[in-house]
């Protein structure tokens, strides 16, 4: 994950917004269409505990905690590419000068593309990256480190830790 990390340059404008869209799949392990959602306003620095409100299935928010890396990035990609409005889509492009949020399938060639980069770099990266891979790691690295799976469970929007087992499992593997 550190290598696919590495992979966008973020001394240019969107290498800078790429960096920061996988940093953030992987800290909030958010659903592509979570992350696609989130305006600038879901975002709460201001708290003792920074954090971002994602909407995930059947329109159900969360509260996901930012770590304070994440939150410092966060800070300097909003000071590039945000002014006050905070309605607009926290990562977008602009089209006929407006800003549109990001869609799901393009969020899903910058993943494959920065994930054949890395590649190239570290045979252990996955031969084909996707979206849901900064979940599932995600996920995985929190339970690896301790986490009880009914929190893990909890930290992924889920109602039960039934959803994500596999992950004890996988971890005894």
């Amino acid at each position: 994950m550190k290598v696919v990390l590495r992979q966008p340059d973020p001394k240019t404008l969107f290498g800078s917004r790429n960096m920061m869209i996988l940093v953030f799949m992987y800290d909030t392990a958010c659903r592509v269409h979570e992350l696609v959602d989130v305006k600038l306003g879901d975002l709460r620095f201001e708290r003792e505990v920074p954090f971002v409100q994602l909407t995930g299935k059947g329109n159900k928010t969360r509260n996901v905690p930012l770590m304070g890396k994440t939150v410092k990035h966060l800070k300097q990609y909003c000071n590039n590419w945000h002014g006050q409005d905070k309605n607009r889509p926290l990562f977008y492009a602009k089209k006929d000068g407006k800003p549109v949020k990001l869609s799901t399938d393009a969020i899903s060639v910058l993943v494959k593309k920065y994930g054949a980069m890395a590649r190239t770099e570290c045979l252990e990266v996955p031969k084909r990256c996707y979206p849901h891979l900064f979940r599932k790691t995600r996920s995985m690295h929190l339970y690896m480190k301790g986490m009880p799976l009914e929190q893990v469970a909890n930290f992924l929007g889920h109602t039960s830790s039934a959803t994500i087992s596999y992950y004890a499992k996988a971890n005894m593997k």
